[in-house]
């Protein structure tokens, strides 16, 4: 059975939510904006340039470094590293465009004292990275490849696993609530705990034997939690004692576990770089994201890149698949294959700065809100926007005339403005504080309009069996189009906004078309501004959103939630709720509690 609503409009609504219980339902068309009624023609569907989607990196190299005539042997046994080393330094010293060939082999990286990265590529330019379907088996202290101030770099036809593997797992064999325990067995194959690591505050989660993803429990407990003691009861047994003693609280016999046993950095990172692509690249496993950075120029693609849990294992990272913030173009990643990564499949964001002090109108002191490598980089002649995060409103735009570095390790920076602005609150001292540390409700933040990342266009993907959620997207300009999305863990499968610290303002100018989202536990697409109450319509809402012809089906929560969003095209979208939806979830067109008009239901 379905239903069709051939043209619906609203205004000054904060709160929009479609679901379906037991039959199929079709949204021809919805028109959604800010104020009161209105007719199709005042909304109009944003479109991604179809001309920004094709993009490819090319360039030809001048000779060829082989790691053979270096010394690898590529027999999966032999530390094939040294070899690796000698061969990227004579091409790199050779100051030509040049290509570093593998062979089909397998090779073995043993640990790396000198430098984190088995491959550095800093302040290089002209670079392939020739795989050849290798194999490179890396230690759990190392990842693979740093790409830092470079410009034009291909890296292809690679697989990628460890071995020692970053993560253990095993069985729930018996649980005491009471002390907030748990005894379990270390399954075969995978490295035994060290009770040291507990001062790590490494993470355990609960994991589904059956479905090989995070156990599906509303968060009504925690699935998440560090360990406070690890205590060995011989024969690959243990008692972990959990730093949250509630996530027993549903806790079973027989539940699965990881438990990760390193701390640090992603397996590729790619950062102040131009003109990157990763091609054809195969991740079994890693120490936490699969590919980060930001501050980027030029195109960043992603094309064929799967992640992919070998037989036996519940994941293949332990962090977001792609993490990406402050690019100053958004990236290409299309048929690609997301599955078993831990956390965000994949996470694009801006990177956003606190003003600390106001010295004039003119003069402002700011700080990161991530610190660390996470802040933004300005220049003389930037387009710096300034928020009022709590209140939701937009203070105003001005170039940037003046920066002055300060306190280079706690990332203030000093900056003149050519224009004054009126009304910015500083946020005062906030010593190291970062993330959600910091009560960003309560002073003005502001980002560079250059590395806004705008123009990410996401499309041919599968995202399946994820544990949180497939995708976020905090970034303006963007399409996400033709993708599937299987099985999600606690939360929701494409989600547009959803301001965290550090990462807002709320996106605008997104197009979400033609995909296929199956089995979701929340809301299949959600699209919001800002947690605030107080915000208001304007600069502060995501807007300009079209939503058309995606399928949802077997949906556990309501299929498209809107919170807080301005402008707004849904067409077309299909939604078949899963038979043991919850009833809560009876369809309608619902108004939130902060909501200023009443329901309409279909």
């Amino acid at each position: 059975m379905s239903n069709g609503i051939d043209a619906f409009c609203l205004r000054s609504m904060s709160g929009f939510v479609l679901s379906r219980i037991s039959f199929v339902f079709t949204v021809l068309a919805i028109f959604y904006s800010v104020g009161s009624l209105c007719s199709a023609e005042e909304v109009v569907p944003y479109k991604f340039p179809e001309k920004e989607k094709e993009r490819n990196i090319s360039f030809k190299t001048e000779t060829d470094f082989d790691v053979r005539d270096y010394g690898a042997k590529g027999d999966g046994t032999s530390d094939d590293g040294p070899s690796l080393r000698k061969a990227l330094a004579a091409l790199i010293a050779s100051g030509k465009p040049a290509k570093l060939n593998f062979e089909k082999k397998t090779y073995r990286l043993d640990k790396r004292t000198d430098n984190d990265y088995n491959i550095d590529l800093s302040g290089v330019n002209n670079i392939v990275i020739e795989g050849n379907g290798a194999t490179l088996i890396l230690h759990p202290d190392n990842s693979l490849l740093k790409i830092y101030q470079s410009k034009n770099i291909i890296v292809r036809d690679l697989n990628v696993d460890y071995n020692p593997l970053t993560w253990t797992q095993g069985t729930v064999l018996s649980i005491d609530k009471k002390k907030g325990t748990a005894r379990v067995s270390i399954s075969n194959g995978f490295p035994q705990p060290d009770p040291k690591l507990v001062k790590l505050k490494l993470l355990y989660a609960r994991m589904d034997p059956k479905t090989r993803a995070t156990v599906r429990n509303h968060y009504k407990y925690p699935i998440y939690t560090p360990l406070t003691t690890i205590t060995p009861r011989g024969k690959g047994q243990y008692i972990f004692t959990f730093a949250n003693k509630k996530i027993c609280g549903d806790m079973k016999v027989g539940e699965g576990f990881i438990y990760k046993l390193v701390k640090g950095m992603h397996l590729n990172t790619i950062t102040e770089s131009e003109n990157v692509l990763y091609e054809n690249m195969t991740v079994h496993a890693t120490r936490y994201f699969g590919f980060a950075g930001g501050r980027c120029k030029g195109d960043l693609i992603f094309r064929k890149i799967k992640f992919l849990r070998k037989p036996g294992r519940y994941v293949s990272t332990l962090g977001d698949g792609l993490h990406f913030k402050g690019n100053e173009k958004g990236p290409l990643i299309e048929d690609s294959h997301f599955e078993g990564v831990w956390d965000d499949k994949l996470h694009l964001a801006l990177m956003v700065d606190a003003v600390t002090k106001v010295h004039s109108n003119k003069k402002f002191t700011i700080r990161s809100t991530q610190g660390g490598d996470e802040s933004p980089e300005l220049q003389v002649g930037d387009k710096m926007l300034f928020y009022n995060f709590g209140k939701g409103t937009y203070v105003g735009s001005s170039e940037i005339a003046t920066v002055e570095a300060k306190h280079p390790k706690a990332r203030y920076r000093t900056i003149t403005l050519k224009d004054s602005l009126e009304g910015v609150v500083p946020a005062g001292d906030i010593g190291n504080k970062n993330g959600m540390g910091l009560n960003i409700s309560k002073f003005t933040i502001c980002y560079t309009e250059r590395q806004s990342g705008k123009g990410a266009v996401i499309r041919r993907n599968t995202f399946d069996l994820f544990h949180r959620h497939p995708i976020i997207l905090r970034t303006p300009e963007a399409v996400f189009e033709d993708n599937e999305i299987i099985g999600s863990g606690q939360s929701v499968g494409i989600k547009v906004g959803n301001a965290h610290i550090g990462e807002w303002p709320v996106p605008y100018n997104i197009e979400i078309k033609n995909n296929r989202l199956t089995d979701n536990l929340l809301w299949g697409i959600w699209v919001n501004s800002v947690y605030s109450p107080k915000v208001k319509p304007g600069e502060g809402w995501t807007r300009n959103i079209t939503i058309e012809n995606n399928f949802l089906k077997n949906q556990h929560a309501n299929a498209i939630r809107l919170d807080k969003v301005s402008n707004v095209w849904l067409k077309g979208n299909t939604v078949e709720m899963a038979p043991d939806a919850d009833p809560k979830f009876a369809p309608y067109v619902e108004n939130l509690s902060r909501n200023v008009i009443g329901q309409k239901s279909f």
